[in-house]
């Protein structure tokens, strides 16, 4: 599959600010595309959202991502706690595929394919793998007593402070 190039430029244009981790540990750069929750696009598969690294520990990002149409999170992360990215997706009843820098024998993030449920379906075993998994975007999830949730967090999620000042 070829990358589409005005997808691409789309990308270039939103970049936004820099980190740098300094003194007397190794540099480490990164780019975060700012406000990642605004970042939800359609490609060939399905309706994409990103967070990136550091946003798996706010559930704000995750549901915004759900609530502007998101059925798929991808999250490129290095380390973080795999339990963040099971809850993101049993919170908002959306599947993630995380790709991570992290040591796999370690019982911190692992590169994988994660269900509505929050659990992995597929992992990578060593680093530098890669991961594939068949989901079905069309099968709701249905949890005992509530249903299909994810059909139900517009209309029933908490007011936010920012809907309250419109």
């Amino acid at each position: 599959m070829k990358p589409n190039p005005a997808y691409l430029r789309e990308l270039r244009s939103i970049r936004g600010r820099c980190f740098s981790l300094d003194p007397g540990s190794p540099r480490w750069d990164r780019c975060h595309c700012l406000p990642s929750w605004r970042l939800r696009f359609q490609n060939t598969f399905w309706k994409a959202g990103i967070m990136i690294c550091y946003d798996v520990f706010f559930p704000e990002v995750a549901r915004e991502l759900a609530m502007n149409g998101a059925e798929v999170i991808e999250l490129p992360i290095w380390g973080g706690n795999p339990l963040l990215a099971a809850a993101r997706c049993a919170e908002n009843g959306v599947f993630m595929v995380s790709s991570t820098y992290s040591d796999h024998e370690s019982n911190w993030m692992k590169t994988a394919v994660w269900n509505r449920e929050g659990v992995r379906v597929a992992e990578a075993d060593q680093w530098g793998t890669i991961v594939m998994a068949e989901v079905d975007l069309n099968q709701p999830t249905h949890w005992q007593f509530l249903g299909n949730f994810r059909s139900r967090i517009k209309r029933e999620a908490p007011i936010r402070k920012a809907e309250m000042t419109r």
